[in-house]
């Protein structure tokens, strides 16, 4: 079993370099480059819906341009954070403070704010990274949200380094509200799994499937391609945190029945496992009975997010 162990943390380690991803990465460090050799400041809002690697990618950067220390001071060439939800001005300022290594932050905004700037320079700060973007939008009404985009934009040019914005699709809508921002922001990229070149989209994911497993020297049986194309579709909405989901155990179900050929049994076994545990047969991807539609209706795997209500403002007292 512990081949098995070690399959499935490579598995879960494993980023799989698909075009919008791959275009991604190059623009931010693009961005990075142009900073270094210009001083110019280029900032990208990069939407994506759950699992299509936001997060990779900001982890990614992180690492290529890791912390280190010199005889002057302590160098963060990206300070990368997580938006908490219902985020406010307070709030990312202190999670922005830590991050900078400020245990305790104190004082009012303007404070911390000031704070900020000051680590930024001090800590030869390159790129700012901000990811869950959307929870800006989660706490009060229009004019909270114009507020805390008026704060990032004054911020964003006080301290003249590029900021790269991450979120789900509804993150655009921050833009909308303030156009200083909105004119920041000008270039934007959207993180899904799309036709590239000759291939459709459902043969992509089927490469991009099937790679996964072959990284493991486990091989998918030899059948209808396109029709399985369109069935890995269906089971992760075409992004790779579901692909890689479905692989894990996948791979799991392989090491169990002794096996380096995965049938189509194991992947509706796999689906209800690791994706869908109460999944009706019509409706798994891999089922002979599957009807042959995407799963996006209410109490399905891949419903539209529920926007959150914004909070009514509270009367002063």
């Amino acid at each position: 079993m512990n081949d098995l162990f070690q399959s499935i943390s490579e598995l879960d380690e494993i980023y799989q370099d698909y075009p919008a991803f791959s275009a991604a990465k190059t623009q931010i460090n693009r961005a990075m480059q142009l900073h270094l050799k210009t001083g110019l400041a280029e900032h990208l809002l990069i939407t994506g819906e759950s699992g299509t690697g936001k997060s990779t990618l900001v982890k990614l950067i992180s690492q290529k341009y890791p912390p280190h220390s010199t005889p002057e001071s302590d160098v963060l060439p990206v300070l990368a954070i997580k938006i908490p939800s219902e985020a406010t001005i307070g709030g990312t300022a202190e999670l922005m403070l830590r991050a900078l290594g400020i245990e305790r932050p104190t004082g009012n905004n303007t404070n911390k704010t000031h704070q900020i700037i000051t680590l930024i320079k001090r800590c030869k700060v390159l790129m700012v990274m901000l990811d869950e973007a959307q929870h800006i939008l989660d706490k009060g009404g229009e004019r909270t949200h114009y507020q805390v985009a008026d704060w990032l934009k004054s911020l964003m040019d006080a301290v003249n380094v590029p900021f790269i914005l991450l979120g789900l699709p509804r993150s655009r809508t921050l833009l909308a509200i303030n156009g200083q921002l909105r004119r920041r922001f000008m270039r934007q990229l959207n993180l899904q799994i799309t036709d590239h070149g000759s291939l459709p989209l459902h043969r992509v994911c089927l490469e991009l499937f099937d790679g996964l497993l072959r990284s493991q020297q486990i091989r998918l049986t030899e059948q209808d391609w396109d029709d399985l194309g369109m069935r890995l579709v269906y089971a992760s909405n075409g992004t790779i945190a579901y692909l890689k989901r479905l692989a894990i155990d996948t791979v799991t179900l392989a090491y169990e029945s002794q096996s380096e050929l995965v049938t189509q049994e194991m992947l509706t076994m796999a689906f209800m496992a690791r994706i869908w545990v109460d999944c009706p047969a019509a409706l798994n991807p891999f089922s002979r009975s599957f009807c042959g539609r995407a799963l996006t209706q209410p109490g399905e795997p891949y419903a539209p997010e529920a926007i959150p209500t914004p909070s009514r403002r509270r009367k002063a007292a």
